[in-house]
């Protein structure tokens, strides 16, 4: 199944395409997964040596954007790994958290209209 982003950013998502956020470019591979908030995709990046997933969000109104937000905060607070600690040791306990838990490495919100926004958060994809 192709997820066809809709026409609010005229943008359309599927295997191949490459999505910059936060100023960083992803090539997505896969759909992982899609429900009534968006859809997430497997992808790569250039930029680091791990695969990563990437959750778009369509919030239509403040509160589905404050819920995103605060999705962004838990994912930049809680799950600190190897992106951002590249000489991480295996066994220290932030590489064992690590491993639980995935690591913001971008994201972008996008104003579609007066009440309608994109989020786009690039996190760490647990094995």
């Amino acid at each position: 199944m192709e997820y066809v982003h809709g026409s609010h950013a005229g943008e359309q998502l599927g295997p191949g395409v490459q999505v910059w956020i936060g100023g960083r470019g992803f090539r997505l591979s896969e759909l992982l997964g899609e429900g009534s908030f968006g859809a997430v995709w497997s992808a790569t990046s250039p930029n680091f040596n791990c695969e990563v997933a990437i959750k778009e969000i369509i919030c239509r109104s403040e509160v589905e954007l404050g819920r995103a937000a605060t999705e962004q905060q838990l994912l930049k607070f809680v799950g600190r790994g190897p992106v951002d600690n590249p000489g991480l040791k295996e066994d220290s306990p932030a590489a064992v958290a690590a491993k639980r838990f995935p690591s913001l490495v971008a994201s972008e919100v996008k104003a579609l209209g007066p009440d309608l926004w994109q989020v786009r958060l690039a996190m760490t994809r647990l094995a």
